[in-house]
C-alpha cells in the first residue's frame, strides 16, 4: 500500500544524513501521483466486476501504483469497475442511492490518472414523469394499514429529494419514483424502510401533505446530497 504524503513526509523530516530527500530531488508531483487513490489516508478499495485477467492485470498494476487497492469483495469496494455498458448500467442502477460507492467504465482509471485527480460524476437527475401537480378525479390508490410516522416521512423526503429534487421538473405525483423505491427495497434490499407500506401508499402520502413535505424536501436539497455524501455541485464531471 502506497504511504500518505503526510507519511512520506515525516520520513524525510526525520533524516539527518545529509542525502537528497525525494522532496528535495523535486518529486513532488509524483508523490501526489502515487497518492491519487488514497483518502483519507487509507487506499481507495476497487473492485473489478467481470473483466478478464488480461485486463484486470492491468488495471491492478495502475491502481496500486497510484495508491489503491483492488478487493475480491464487491461489498467492500468504492469503486467498482466494468468493461460491458450492460453490467454498467445495471451496477449504476444498484448503487445509485449508495453513499460513497461509484461504477465506473475502466477507462475511468486512466482518465483519472492523465488529469491527475480523482474524477467523481455530477449527480444526474431523471424526468420521472408525472405532473407536477395532482390530477382531480383519479381514484385514490389502494392505502397502506400501516400508520404514517415522522420517520417514514423524513426518509420519504430524503428518497424525493434525491430522485426529484425539483418539483418543476415533474416526477413528485407520478407512479415512477415510488415504484422505484419499493424495487430497489425487493430487488436489492436498499431502502429496508420502503417495505412498510406499497409503491401506491408513498405516492398518496405524499399527494396528500405535499404542502408539507415539499418544504422538508427543498431544506434537504439545500444541504448535502442525501446518500451519496457532498453537495451535488461540488463534484467534477467524467467520460464514463
Amino acid at each position: 500500500m502506497a504511504r500518505s504524503v503526510r507519511a512520506r513526509t515525516r520520513s524525510v523530516e526525520e533524516r539527518d544524513d545529509g542525502s537528497e530527500s525525494p522532496l528535495d530531488a523535486g518529486s513532488g508531483s509524483d508523490a501526489e501521483e502515487q497518492d491519487l487513490f488514497v483518502r483519507e489516508e487509507k487506499p481507495m478499495k476497487f473492485f473489478l466486476y467481470d473483466i478478464s485477467d488480461d485486463r484486470a492485470e492491468g488495471l491492478t498494476e495502475k491502481i496500486e501504483a497510484h495508491g489503491g487497492q483492488v478487493t475480491s469483495l464487491e461489498n467492500k469496494a468504492a469503486i467498482i469497475l466494468v468493461t460491458k455498458r450492460k453490467h454498467y448500467d445495471v451496477l449504476k442502477f444498484k448503487y445509485d442511492i449508495v453513499k460513497d460507492k461509484w461504477v465506473h467504465m475502466s477507462g475511468w482509471v486512466d482518465q483519472c490518472i492523465e488529469r491527475k485527480k480523482v474524477l467523481y460524476p455530477r449527480p444526474q437527475f431523471r424526468n420521472m414523469g408525472g405532473t407536477t401537480a395532482p390530477k382531480q378525479g383519479n381514484s385514490a390508490p389502494r392505502r397502506s394499514p400501516v400508520a404514517f410516522t415522522e420517520e417514514d416521512r423524513l426518509n420519504l423526503c430524503r428518497w424525493i429529494a434525491t430522485k426529484v429534487p425539483y418539483k418543476n421538473d415533474g416526477g413528485r405525483n407520478g407512479n415512477k419514483i415510488y415504484k422505484e423505491l419499493v424495487e430497489r427495497c425487493e430487488k436489492f434490499g436498499q431502502c429496508p424502510w420502503a417495505a412498510r407500506h406499497t409503491w401506491q401508499a408513498w405516492k398518496q402520502h405524499y399527494k396528500m401533505k405535499q404542502d408539507i413535505l415539499d418544504k422538508i424536501i427543498d431544506q434537504l436539497r439545500g444541504r448535502a446530497y442525501p446518500w451519496r455524501g457532498g453537495h451535488a455541485g461540488a463534484r467534477a464531471g467524467e467520460g464514463d
